[in-house]
């Protein structure tokens, strides 16, 4: 599977025009290998826009960026909305477990998404990777309101990871981050893996999101 994760820029006075643009977006259902896509503001960064889609793969993915895209976003009217956008495409290594197996069958139910942006210190890759499987993965299998999550590595950079986690709700996760995650990161040695790491808590947006 591959993710399309998304950072919008978007100016305030544009917030009300790029939400109503994204709900055009919808047209993204009848696309081959589409299989969902999720949206909403940042809970820190109020003025970005947080859109994760989810494919069959790097070839759907592809053919739909030579074929459709650009007649969905030039109908959408969405260009002129934001100032800038970031964009990577993220291979999915492995899922994991919450309380669904995968993410795309967790998404009518998720209130929020927690995306961790990790970026390794140089020959770290191996043991950052047995720590997701070893420690981390179990522990969120067994943590009240985490529904599904994906751990991915960036397409072109063999040193950045993207872990992505639904949420039921933000007291779930906001539960979650008191107990268990500061004895997870010790157990994990995340400062013997990390560079740095950007953290994003999306609250999703139900009229963004494409099923």
């Amino acid at each position: 599977m591959l993710l399309k994760w998304i950072i919008c820029e978007v100016p305030e006075n544009n917030r009300e025009a790029f939400a109503n643009t994204q709900q055009d977006w919808r047209k993204l259902k009848t696309v081959a290998g589409f299989l969902g896509q999720v949206g909403g503001w940042d809970s820190r960064e109020q003025n970005q826009a947080c859109i994760l889609g989810f494919w069959a793969d790097a070839q759907a993915y592809a053919a739909f960026m030579e074929r459709e895209h650009d007649l969905i976003y030039g109908q959408s009217g969405q260009k002129g909305t934001y100032v800038a956008s970031h964009v990577v495409q993220v291979e999915v290594l492995f899922d994991i477990d919450g309380t669904h197996q995968k993410m795309q069958s967790a998404i009518n139910e998720a209130e929020v998404l927690r995306v961790a942006d990790c970026k390794l210190k140089t020959g770290r890759e191996e043991h950052f990777i047995e720590m997701q499987k070893s420690v981390w993965n179990p522990a969120m299998a067994k943590t009240g309101g985490m529904l599904a999550g994906a751990f991915g590595i960036v397409l072109n950079e063999v040193d950045r990871f993207l872990v992505t986690t639904f949420w039921r709700d933000e007291a779930a996760h906001q539960a979650y981050v008191k107990n268990p995650l500061p004895a997870l990161q010790v157990k994990a040695k995340i400062r013997e893996d990390l560079q740095n790491i950007e953290g994003r808590v999306v609250r999703l947006n139900s009229t963004w999101r494409v099923v």
